[in-house]
């Protein structure tokens, strides 16, 4: 009889812990849960929103049909801007090997809170061979959030580029060097 009561507890506190079948997982309140993000816009002309996957060269500055996942989107106009704090020493750039040779920029840094989205827009190198990329945030000026910083980290493909010494400029900090 103790014996039965026994295993008639362990199942029921054993049933208590699995989940409820049916029913979502809750959300974290992640800048990166896809079901926070807005819509996506075209590309506009001159600049790589977010990296992408395309290549750079000075005769077709935007090319694939994929939109990065931190490129600016057309709702990002009813959203409030801030800031997105990179941190360039953390930060770290890949050379893929392969021909022509592929870069892809690691960046590390913290965005003002959880509720925040990162948004990267990467410019096409200018005369000097500087890259030019801006970070910031988006948030819902409506949401509530926990005031936290939110450390992130993001890959950005930069694609292939014609021979020279390029340097990579986010936010107006030096990051990286490298030829190509």
């Amino acid at each position: 009889m103790l014996r039965t009561i026994l295993i008639t507890l362990l199942l029921m506190s054993l049933a208590a812990c699995a989940p409820i079948s049916g029913q979502p997982e809750p959300s974290t309140g992640n800048a990166n849960d896809p079901g926070l993000v807005p819509e996506q816009p075209p590309a506009d002309e001159g600049q790589i929103p977010g990296g992408g996957d395309a290549p750079v060269s000075s005769d077709d500055p935007v090319s694939g049909d994929t939109e990065p996942p931190h490129a600016p989107k057309d709702s990002d106009k009813n959203w409030q801007r801030g800031n997105a704090f990179v941190d360039a020493a953390a930060s770290e750039l890949l050379i893929l090997e392969s021909y022509p040779l592929q870069f892809t920029l690691v960046l590390h840094g913290e965005l003002p809170t959880p509720c925040h989205q990162l948004r990267l827009v990467v410019n096409v190198p200018d005369k000097e061979n500087n890259i030019h990329i801006e970070a910031y945030s988006v948030v819902d000026p409506d949401m509530a959030c926990i005031q936290v910083l939110e450390e992130f980290e993001t890959t950005v493909s930069l694609g292939s580029f014609p021979a020279g010494h390029y340097t990579i400029i986010v936010n107006g900090e030096k990051v990286a060097e490298f030829d190509a």
